[in-house]
């Protein structure tokens, strides 16, 4: 069994998905890499108004790896961070995307994202135009793998490919 916890289970499961349409299974799943950084005075993070004493974890890195047969096949890196700034290997500047998906293969592929409203608008718009799909799907579990493709039609239109 691979080890997973309530605070890696939703690496675990993407993984899963997506080895699921080249029909791999996992082998192993693992965290290989968690960094932290100090905050390197008193942080009060805007908006929130949480404060970050000096010394204490002001940002943290991980990365989650998937294996297919003993073998990388599937990673996840997240970095949070309370400031701009904490170090040269750290998110420096509000420019820098938020989330970046890389295939390595041939061709390689790499899409960026700019930040968590452009994902939630991105995961609303799935939402709407797989309605008519989840309404018309049989009672059960489904995954996007399970729901057709589905692409902006004419409203009323079918828009599914």
């Amino acid at each position: 069994m691979i080890g997973v916890s309530s605070r890696t289970g939703i690496y675990y499961q993407a993984a899963k998905l997506c080895a699921r349409p080249f029909g791999l299974t996992l082998s192993d799943f693992q965290l290989t890499n968690y960094e932290v950084a100090a905050a390197p005075r008193d942080i009060v993070m805007p908006g929130a108004g949480v404060r970050i004493a000096k010394g204490t974890v002001a940002a943290r890195r991980y990365e989650f790896t998937g294996f297919v047969d003993g073998e990388p096949w599937h990673s996840v890196e997240g970095e949070f961070t309370a400031e701009l700034g904490l170090g040269p290997q750290w998110k420096s500047r509000a420019d820098e995307p938020e989330f970046v998906v890389r295939v390595e293969g041939d061709p390689p592929l790499e899409v960026t994202c700019g930040g968590i409203i452009s994902l939630i608008r991105l995961n609303a718009a799935r939402m709407v135009n797989l309605a008519p799909a989840v309404i018309a799907a049989e009672p059960g579990r489904r995954t996007l793998l399970d729901l057709p493709c589905c692409a902006a039609g004419v409203l009323g239109a079918r828009a599914f490919f």
